[in-house]
């Protein structure tokens, strides 16, 4: 099988008839108009690094596609479309199929086309770039001086099948002052809100949900989770919001004028996910 016979095959769909679509598959780029800000995010999955050959092709290209969500969602935007670069060491039929499956699974509950890409030979490695649009987005700079901090669901599963958080990212536009998704744990990721913002935390570890110990809920990473900063006089908003999603929304600490990072009154160790260590 040739590889435009491949993208054919398992790749190619008719695109969701959205406006903002101007051109999909099939030319040498796809195009996209909105009179919206658009935000555009790419991630990397490679074999070793991200996924085992015992992960199944169907969860792999379920996860390929929920990461680059999670970051649309941290911003409140709303995804649009997306790129797949794909390269393959060998023609696998069956492994193909059972990918594109999960891939377009996750794809479908967004009503989100596949509008190009790339397909080469090499070691196993997916590429996702996704584009969302967004009118005020969630930025992680804009953390303000007694802030509330709250998570979305349950830390320290990273192990179970990711979720993207797209729907509150929506709701929390106009709500929330700043946010991130947590992809390499929950403190490290909080930092980078607290280095944008200028300011410090207090966390309380009593109030972090976990799924087992608080060792992985707080340096894991992997869950894709979201972690917001919201003003004190939006508990009621936020609490209303987390039971219209069915979605814990957990208060776990302060935002602080003082840039300390301190958690039940001790320092933080900043620390998580690194490529290169």
């Amino acid at each position: 099988m040739t590889e435009f016979e491949m993208i054919q095959r398992y790749f190619y769909r008719t695109s969701p008839s959205r406006c903002e679509i101007v051109l999909g598959n099939g030319d040498d780029c796809a195009l996209i108009k909105s009179a919206e800000t658009l935000a555009l995010s790419i991630d990397t999955l490679v074999l070793g690094t991200h996924f085992t050959t015992a992960m199944a092709p169907y969860d792999i290209g379920h996860r390929a596609l929920a990461v680059n969500l999670s970051d649309c969602a941290a911003m409140g935007a709303r995804p649009l479309a997306f790129l797949l670069a794909l390269t393959l060491p060998e023609f696998d039929a069956a492994w193909l199929e059972a990918f594109a499956e999960g891939l377009f699974c996750q794809a479908d509950l967004f009503n989100l086309p596949l509008i190009g890409g790339n397909t080469t030979r090499g070691p196993l490695s997916i590429t996702i770039q996704i584009t969302g649009e967004v009118q005020d987005p969630l930025k992680r700079s804009a953390a303000q001086a007694g802030d509330d901090i709250y998570v979305s669901g349950v830390l320290g599963a990273a192990a179970l099948k990711i979720t993207p958080r797209v729907e509150l990212g929506l709701h929390l536009r106009g709500l929330a002052h700043a946010a991130i998704d947590i992809s390499d744990g929950l403190v490290q990721d909080l930092s980078h809100i607290l280095d944008a913002s200028g300011f410090g935390a207090k966390l309380n570890s009593q109030w972090i949900p976990c799924y087992s110990d608080l060792e992985k809920a707080l340096y894991y990473g992997e869950d894709y989770e979201l972690c917001f900063t919201a003003a004190p006089s939006a508990r009621a908003a936020v609490a209303a919001l987390s039971e219209a999603l069915s979605l814990p929304l957990t208060r776990i600490g302060e935002i602080t004028a003082e840039r300390a990072y301190l958690m039940d009154q001790k320092p933080l160790a900043i620390k998580g996910y690194q490529h290169f260590l």
